[in-house]
């Protein structure tokens, strides 16, 4: 998924594969990070917001995730949530 929506740059395509991943390993910081970019990248940049959350929340040392989250956070206007 992250393949896809990222280097192929094709996030709503790429959305189906993140969604499921997710379902399948609901826990795993790296998939729900995967998840909450992708729904970035596809236009839903509040429904990313929970995922990347979850994600640095499993995995503080997960710095692209950290990354992620703080451009969520600005694209929907959280600028004191994006440090």
């Amino acid at each position: 998924a992250y393949s896809l929506g990222v280097h192929a740059q094709q996030p709503a395509e790429a959305l189906p594969y993140a969604e499921r991943a997710a379902v399948l390993g609901s826990n795993s910081p790296a998939v729900l990070d995967t998840l909450g970019w992708i729904r970035h990248l596809a236009g839903n940049s509040r429904g990313g917001l929970e995922p990347l959350r979850r994600a640095v929340a499993g995995d503080e040392s997960l710095c692209e995730a950290w990354q992620h989250l703080a451009d969520v956070e600005r694209a929907v206007g959280n600028t004191a949530a994006a440090g």
